[in-house]
């Protein structure tokens, strides 16, 4: 049986039931309660319903699955109301049903999840609903946030709600309904909703806490340093044709688009942060060219999309400009790249007075 009524972290508040919200990520939590059970039907702004089921149509019961040998039946005598579900045919404690969350956009936000549960078991018993995730970098399946009743008497509907975060590195979550023991248990107004402007940061690789806090940077190249690693058959070597100063970066030797320099943001405190970028380019090639500067990121599925933090139109033979830009990071980010590169796949070109920072995101309007 997992050990759901020591909390690792976070602070218990108790009016009728007390529920602990477990979790693995060091943060403050804190749970929430309405001994009326009166449930609000206005929605803060960016909140979004996922599943609202009040057992009053059976047809309902299709949306949910089945965890081990679990299995959800309709029946009457609900929450104020005719029907509710109930949970059976149990072998195990972690047996019984569950809603799918992998299509619902969660990954990296918060959930708030509120139900309704009674049983009849002669003994009191404790029901939860867990949250099942997937780890990133191995097949380990594992259930690392829930919310929990105490053991509470046969008979009586409680009313339970929390929030539950799905950190940006979770993979194919799911919400559990489960029980100790294995006897049956109703449930009724489930309500699950999400936060879509809360951020759960990444949980289960490298926290922030893990990771170095990154320092911005200003290149002359003065010192004869690169900085930069070579990026396909991108070469990135000093030269003595500068902006300013008597140093400068010069890329050549590409022969794809995507070919330049690159800077690899592993390992340092960008997710879910900004990347400002400026530079002086000079286009080296003996023809008109045009010129990018790009991130790409490696998610924790191990998708790779990119997306353009500066781009210019075609620059002239020979020209310097001042090519600048930001680009957001996602929280489910697990390897942020930035790198120069241009259309035309041979273009040579020249780097200087290179300015990089990370700043926090800027909240969408």
């Amino acid at each position: 049986m997992r050990d759901k009524y020591q909390p690792k972290v976070g602070r218990v508040v108790f009016i009728t039931i007390a529920l602990l919200l477990t979790g693995c990520s060091g943060n403050h939590s804190e749970t929430e309660f309405h001994p009326s059970g009166e449930i609000s039907e206005k929605l803060e702004e960016g909140t979004r319903v996922l599943y609202d089921y009040d057992a009053e149509d059976k047809s309902q019961t299709l949306y949910f699955g089945a965890c081990g040998d679990g299995r959800l039946f309709w029946q009457k005598e609900g929450h104020d109301s005719d029907n509710c579900f109930r949970v059976g045919s149990r072998k195990n404690e972690r047996d019984g049903v569950f809603l799918m969350l992998e299509d619902k956009d969660v990954i990296g936000k918060w959930l708030y999840v509120s139900f309704w549960t009674r049983h009849e078991a002669k003994e009191a018993l404790a029901v939860g609903c867990t949250l099942q995730i997937q780890r990133p970098d191995s097949t380990v399946v594992e259930w690392p946030e829930s919310v929990w009743t105490e053991p509470v008497p046969s008979g009586r509907w409680v009313y339970v709600e929390g929030k539950i975060p799905v950190y940006a590195d979770a993979l194919l979550p799911q919400l559990n309904f489960e029980a100790d023991g294995t006897e049956d248990f109703m449930l009724d107004n489930i309500r699950i909703t999400v936060d879509d402007g809360s951020v759960a940061k990444i949980g289960y690789r490298e926290t922030d806490s893990d990771m170095e806090p990154f320092s911005d940077v200003f290149l002359d190249f003065e010192n004869g340093e690169t900085y930069f690693s070579n990026r396909g058959n991108g070469t990135g070597t000093i030269t003595t044709d500068a902006y300013s100063g008597e140093k400068a970066l010069l890329v050549d030797g590409r022969t794809e688009s995507w070919h330049g320099v690159e800077k690899d943001f592993f390992g340092t405190q960008t997710e879910g942060k900004t990347i400002e970028v400026s530079c002086y380019l000079k286009n080296n090639a003996d023809r008109p060219a045009a010129f990018a500067i790009t991130l790409a990121e490696e998610k924790v599925s191990g998708q790779v999309v990119f997306g353009a933090a500066a781009q210019t139109e075609e620059v002239a033979a020979g020209e310097w400009i001042r090519l600048e830009g930001r680009i957001p990071v996602s929280v489910d980010t697990v390897r942020p790249v930035l790198y120069f590169e241009s259309r035309d796949a041979s273009a040579s070109f020249i780097l200087d007075d290179v300015e990089i920072k990370v700043s926090e995101k800027e909240e969408e309007s």
